[in-house]
């Protein structure tokens, strides 16, 4: 959850921001693993370059399954740029979930829903800040790992795109044992206006998305619906397909945004 907090944060600065000599994430709910960032001699790491790290880091930990501190260091032309570390700590009573192998929860299609604070620098105004996402969970369960890599892409994915307005996005991953593909579209209707989302607002949703997921342990396929003031206003859907071992490295392909 810590790299979810992390790539949270730097998908809102813009991929061409710089972050700082050093730089520490933890997500509020679960401080029992941190991820820190520090830049190596004199060079300077963009927030493209470090969610790149961050992710290439996830991935590794999570086909090794091998849930332990570790540090990583990343390399541009044979340079080093910077060092990511994962570090847990040994508090008493830790809730960090474990993203094993292995799909948790019972079946459900019940539908769950949560507030959506949408970040304030989006633009939005007063009278566009009562939005609500809902999931549906399908019969086809995901293993924890794919749900959880999924996520942390789809967050370097948006993240990419700042403040562009989202109409149409599509994004297939090669996960950890199987592709991941993604569908978002916005939903217009005849003779209302709504609140277009950007690419920044589903950032947050994501995010957001992530610790429902953990809250409710049920990794499944689903659909989901984002919602203005009770009206629907975009809609996505999380699918697998399998995928053979000797694949599974982090690649995208297919993302189109419109």
């Amino acid at each position: 959850m810590a790299c979810v907090a992390a790539m949270r944060e730097l998908a809102l600065l813009g991929m061409n921001s710089y972050i700082g000599r050093t730089k520490t994430w933890t997500h509020t709910g679960y401080p029992e693993v941190s991820v820190r960032m520090e830049e190596v001699g004199a060079s300077r790491s963009t927030v493209r370059f470090t969610m790149w790290l961050i992710q290439a880091a996830i991935k590794d930990i999570m086909v090794r399954q091998r849930y332990q501190t570790s540090a990583f260091l990343g390399h541009y032309r044979n340079v080093i740029i910077g060092r990511v570390q994962l570090i847990r700590h040994q508090h008493a009573g830790g809730a960090e979930p474990q993203i094993t192998a292995g799909a948790g929860g019972e079946k459900s299609s019940s539908g769950v829903s949560f507030d959506l604070k949408l970040p304030s620098t989006t633009g939005r105004t007063a009278s566009n800040d009562d939005f609500s996402a809902s999931v549906q969970y399908l019969d086809k369960a995901m293993d924890k790992r794919d749900t959880f890599f999924a996520i942390i892409w789809l967050l370097m994915a948006f993240g990419s795109h700042g403040n562009e307005p989202l109409r149409v996005f599509g994004c297939n991953v090669l996960s950890v044992t199987a592709e991941v593909r993604t569908i978002w579209n916005s939903v217009t209707r005849p003779g209302r206006q709504h609140y277009l989302l950007k690419a920044a607002d589903m950032v947050n949703m994501i995010a957001h998305l992530a610790v429902v997921l953990v809250r409710d342990n049920n990794y499944r396929e689903m659909n989901l619906i984002i919602s203005e003031e009770g009206v629907e206003i975009a809609r996505g859907a999380i699918r697998t397909r399998p995928l053979p071992r000797e694949l599974a490295f982090p690649l995208t392909a297919n993302m189109t945004v419109s």
